[in-house]
C-alpha cells in the first residue's frame, strides 16, 4: 500500500527582529511576555495557591494596560501567545498584523486594537483577561478566572478611582466594587482582580476560530534544577545600544614619563556571550537589554512622550523593579544587577548569569545587599535596591530631571496615606516623599509605590554614593547625536557602593597634552552653596541641617 503522506513542515521562527519570541537551545521559540505574565509562566508551578492568584492578577493588568495603549509604537495588544497572553514587543503585535504566522499568532479580533493593529475606534478595545489552570501543588484547586477595570485603580473591592464613574469590569472572573469615584488621571491605569472557579478547567484561550497553541508546543520542558526561569517586557522603537564605562584614572601607565597616547591595546579578549534572557542582539549586532515593562516603554519612546507622561512612566518602571527587588529564591531571586541604564534586568536567569561571573559589559552590580541569597547576601527582603535619577528626554531634555523614591511593601495613595507592612516605612531613594499617614496592612507584602519628582534643569550628580567620586553621564554614554535613539539614564546606588561597570579602552582617553599626566588632578572644592534662609532647615549642632 502507499506511504501515508508527509506531516506538514513546522512552521519557520518568526524572525528575530519580530520579537516574538526568542529561540532556545534546543530549537523551541520562548514567547517574549509581560513580566509577570512570563514569571506565571514559568515558575507558576513552585508557587503556592495564593502567589500564584497574585501573580496573575499583576499579569492581567499589564496586558490590561498595554491593550489600553495606541500608536505606531505602542499599539496595544490583539495578538496573544499560546497561553493567552500579550506579546509585549510592539514589533510583535505588528508582525502578527502584517500577516505574521497563525502558529504564533492568535488573535483576539480586530476590535482588540486600535489603528493601526485593528479597528477599535476607543482605547477600551474588545481586549479582556482569561482563565488560567492552578498549577504544581495547587493542580487540584481548579482555575482561576479574571475581570478588570479598564481606565481605573482599585482597593480591593471597597472603591475605585475611574475616568468613568460607570465603568464595568470585563472578563470571565467575578469583580464587583462598593463605590467609583471619577478621576480623570487613571485613563491607561488597570485593576484586575482574579478568583476561583473550581476545578472545571477551562480553555486557556477561546479567541476567534484560531486553534490553541499549548506551552509545550513554544517552550521547552524546564529540566529539574535548573534556573533557567523567564520575564520580559515591551520593547519597541528604535534599537539601543549598550554602552560601556571607562573610567581613566584607573588606566596604568609604566612610568611616569610614559607618553600619555598608549600604543593600541591588543585584540580584546571575547567577551562571554550573553544568555538571551539578558538582551535581545539586533541586526546591525548591537544587544537590546531585556527590562521591565514600563522600563522598556520609557527606554524606547520617552523622546515622543510629553513630561507628564515621561513622569508617569518612570514611576509604574521603578515600582516594577522595586517590587522585583522584594523577591527572593532560585526562581524569582529580585534585583542585584542592572543594564547600562540603570534597569532591572526582568529575567530570573539573567540576574542569575551575571551573579554566576556573566561579563561586566552587561552585568552592572548594584552590591551584594542588593540581593537575597542565592543572588546576594542581604538577610531581609527588603534589599539595598534603590531606584534612580532619569534624565527628561525630547522636547522636555531642558527641564532637567527626575528623581525617584519608593516605599516598599506598601500601596498610597498619592501624598495622603499609604497602607504598608511596616507602618514605620520610610521612603528609598533620591526622590523627595512624604506621606501624611501610614496604615500598618501586612498584605502589603510585595508591593511598592514609587513617586518621581523634577530636580530642575541643574543636573544633579548620577552617583552620590559613599565617597565615590560622582560619575557625570558624559563619563558613561557618548554624546547623544543628533536624531539618534541613544539616550541616557542612571541610578543612585543605595548600602553599599555599587560600580558601573564596563570595558575600558583607555586609547581614548582624552588629555590636555603629550605631557599630561594619565590620572586627572583632584577637581577643585565645590562652590559655597548659598546659606538656606530658617524657612528650610534648622541647623543642627554638628553642622547638618534638618
Amino acid at each position: 500500500s502507499p506511504a501515508p503522506p508527509p506531516p506538514p513542515p513546522a512552521a519557520p521562527a518568526p524572525p528575530a527582529d519580530a520579537n516574538v519570541c526568542k529561540m532556545q537551545s534546543d530549537g523551541t521559540c520562548k514567547s517574549l511576555l509581560n513580566i509577570r505574565c512570563a514569571d506565571w509562566r514559568d515558575s507558576a508551578d513552585h508557587f503556592a495557591a495564593s502567589k500564584q492568584k497574585r501573580y496573575m492578577d499583576e499579569c492581567m493588568g499589564q496586558d490590561c494596560e498595554q491593550s489600553l495603549e495606541t500608536g505606531t509604537n505602542t499599539p496595544g495588544c490583539r495578538f496573544l501567545d499560546g497561553q493567552g497572553f500579550c506579546y509585549a514587543y510592539n514589533s510583535a503585535q505588528m508582525w502578527c498584523a502584517n500577516g505574521g504566522s497563525s502558529t504564533y499568532c492568535n488573535d483576539g479580533g480586530a476590535d482588540w486594537g486600535q489603528p493601526p493593529l485593528g479597528t477599535s475606534t476607543t482605547s477600551q478595545t474588545g481586549w479582556t483577561p482569561g482563565t488560567f489552570p492552578y498549577r504544581g501543588d495547587s493542580a487540584s484547586k481548579g482555575s482561576i478566572a479574571c475581570a478588570c477595570m479598564k481606565d481605573c485603580t482599585c482597593k480591593g473591592d471597597e472603591k475605585c478611582w475611574c475616568v468613568d464613574p460607570d465603568q464595568q469590569p470585563v472578563g470571565p472572573g467575578s469583580y464587583k466594587t462598593g463605590i467609583i469615584i471619577a478621576n480623570s488621571g487613571k485613563r491607561g491605569s488597570c485593576a484586575c482582580f482574579c478568583n476561583d472557579v473550581g476545578a472545571r478547567r477551562r480553555s486557556l484561550l477561546a479567541i476567534g476560530s484560531t486553534p490553541t497553541i499549548s506551552l509545550a508546543d513554544l517552550v521547552p520542558a524546564r529540566n529539574e534544577g535548573s534556573a533557567e526561569v523567564g520575564s520580559s517586557m515591551a520593547a519597541g522603537g528604535a534599537v539601543r545600544q549598550l554602552m560601556g564605562t571607562c573610567d581613566c584614572s584607573k588606566c596604568k601607565t609604566t612610568s611616569p614619563s610614559a607618553s600619555p597616547i598608549a600604543p593600541p591595546p591588543p585584540p580584546a579578549a571575547e567577551e562571554d556571550e550573553p544568555i538571551p534572557e539578558v538582551c535581545t542582539k539586533q541586526s546591525d549586532g548591537t544587544c537590546k537589554s531585556l527590562l521591565n515593562i514600563r522600563c522598556a516603554d520609557w527606554r524606547d519612546k520617552a523622546d515622543t512622550f510629553s513630561k507628564s507622561k515621561q513622569l508617569d512612566f518612570i514611576q509604574q518602571c521603578m515600582a516594577q523593579d522595586c517590587e522585583q527587588s522584594l523577591e527572593t529564591g532560585t526562581n524569582t531571586p529580585g534585583c542585584r544587577f542592572l543594564d547600562g541604564q540603570g534597569f532591572c534586568y526582568a529575567y530570573n536567569s539573567a540576574q542569575m548569569w551575571c551573579a554566576n561571573g556573566g561579563s561586566s559589559t552587561y552585568c552592572n552590580d548594584g552590591g551584594a545587599d542588593w540581593g537575597q541569597p542565592p543572588l546576594g547576601t542581604s538577610t531581609t527582603s527588603q534589599t539595598g535596591w534603590t531606584p534612580g535619577t532619569f534624565p527628561y528626554r525630547g522636547d522636555s531634555a531642558s527641564k532637567g530631571s527626575i528623581a525617584c523614591a519608593c516605599m516598599k511593601d506598601c500601596t498610597c495613595k498619592g501624598d495622603e496615606k499609604c497602607w504598608c507592612v511596616d507602618p514605620d516605612q520610610q521612603p528609598v531613594g533620591p526622590g523627595s516623599y512624604k506621606t501624611g499617614i501610614i496604615i500598618a496592612n501586612s498584605g502589603k507584602r510585595g508591593s511598592c509605590a514609587c513617586f518621581c519628582n523634577d530636580v530642575g534643569a541643574r543636573r544633579r550628580s548620577l552617583l552620590a554614593i559613599g565617597s565615590t567620586p560622582t560619575i557625570s553621564l558624559a563619563d558613561l554614554v557618548p554624546a547623544r547625536n543628533e536624531g539618534s535613539a541613544e539616550v541616557g539614564s542612571s541610578m543612585a546606588a543605595g548600602g553599599a557602593v555599587r560600580q558601573l561597570m564596563g570595558t575600558c579602552d583607555c586609547s581614548k582617553c582624552k588629555t590636555t597634552s603629550p605631557s599630561a599626566s594619565p590620572i586627572a588632578p583632584p577637581p577643585p572644592p565645590a562652590a559655597e552653596e548659598d546659606e538656606p534662609i530658617p524657612e528650610v532647615c534648622t541647623k543642627q549642632s554638628d553642622g547638618t541641617c534638618k
